[in-house]
């Protein structure tokens, strides 16, 4: 790498604690989770110069280090750089003396896209207790019940949540609510390690003191591919909890695979309270020949996905479901064709269940939002 006199006529080089050879990491924040970002690479220019006048030095940016030793292919828009390489890349810098072009130092730093936290449409109910005065029409937030789901989006990250009634007023201690109707509160939530936030919203349903949980609600035969487990049964409920009989308090795990001529039984908790009755799926093996799968030629693509997940089925599909892995419902599509386009792009990273329903029949498909 060829240095000429730099450090000699460019005091900012000889002295600065920070010169072109020892720049800091770009860090930017991935907000729609793709692993790109858009970077102004000229932010670098003063931490470069180090107080020099920009019009005694012309600064480039650029792909390889040959571009910036032999001063080719300069990034034509720096100021509005899109890395070309997924999550983290290597930046080219070239300084040099505008009254002569001989006279130059290269230099390299790092951009870096850091994942936002994974965040969510979520639903969540809490229990009006407040019974001894009626016309009092405030409740407070249990925020330790409103950040649990939250936190269970990704329990790998340290989150912070604030939370607003909209996205610009923080919220009260305080809010006006009315029995049986919902309440809809926006977050962000914080990555204390990455400094990267994602906002979202999050519905809360005020139930009557004298509320007790239903029992979740799914057709009672449910026909299975090989390989599938619990999760695949569609039901309707928030926090589906299985079990081996009506009266075992043992809880199955969720990726319990299922075995032909089986009964299953599903609770849901809503505001902390399961059901106390429990809904009786029993299941039964398509490849035995019990019922014709009407989803034999179905496929689905591409998995994991970012933004768009294609499924296509030989008979025409009535409707698709998606919930989450909290077991909650966050959107349905009617279809009426033998393809559809589920947008999933707004959804945060992680695992959903894709139920597809054709006729009476419906499968679930595992998918993972990258």
């Amino acid at each position: 790498m060829k240095k000429l006199l730099l450090f000699l006529l460019l005091g900012f080089m000889a002295n600065a604690q920070t010169n072109v050879d020892q720049l800091p990491d770009m860090v930017m924040c991935d907000v729609d989770s793709d692993g790109f970002a858009l970077f102004d690479l000229t932010s670098y220019d003063a931490m470069i110069l180090e107080g020099e006048s920009p019009n005694n030095y012309s600064i480039t940016y650029h792909e390889t280090p040959d571009d910036a030793e032999e001063n080719v292919n300069a990034i034509a828009s720096p100021q509005s750089y899109i890395n070309i390489v997924q999550n983290q890349q290597t930046i080219y810098v070239r300084v040099t003396e505008m009254t002569s072009e001989n006279n130059y130092e290269t230099g390299h730093f790092n951009i870096i896209v850091n994942p936002t936290p994974a965040a969510g449409p979520l639903a969540i109910s809490i229990i009006d207790n407040n019974d001894e005065d009626p016309e009092d029409s405030s409740i407070n937030i249990a925020l330790e019940a409103v950040l649990t789901p939250v936190s269970a989006l990704n329990p790998l990250s340290v989150f912070e949540a604030d939370f607003f009634t909209d996205e610009s007023l923080t919220m009260p201690a305080l809010f006006p609510y009315t029995v049986n109707q919902s309440v809809v509160l926006y977050y962000s939530v914080l990555n204390s390690i990455t400094g990267c936030i994602n906002t979202s919203s999050i519905e809360i349903t005020v139930l009557p003191g004298n509320y007790v949980t239903p029992v979740p609600t799914g057709e009672t035969l449910f026909g299975y591919e090989l390989g599938d487990t619990l999760a695949n049964i569609p039901v309707e409920g928030e926090n589906i909890q299985w079990y081996a009989t009506e009266t075992s308090n043992a809880p199955l795990s969720i990726s319990t695979e299922l075995t032909n001529d089986t009964t299953y039984y599903a609770t849901q908790t809503i505001a902390g309270q399961e059901s106390a009755d429990r809904l009786a799926v029993k299941v039964y093996s398509i490849i035995m020949g019990i019922q014709k799968d009407t989803f034999n030629a179905m496929k689905h693509y591409p998995n994991p996905t970012a933004s768009t997940l294609n499924i296509e089925n030989a008979n025409s599909i009535d409707s698709i479901k998606v919930t989450n892995a909290l077991g909650q419902k966050v959107f349905t599509q009617a279809i009426n064709n033998s393809s559809a386009q589920v947008d999933v792009s707004s959804l945060g990273k992680g695992i959903y269940f894709v139920t597809v329903t054709s006729g009476s029949a419906s499968t679930t498909i595992k998918v993972i939002k990258e």
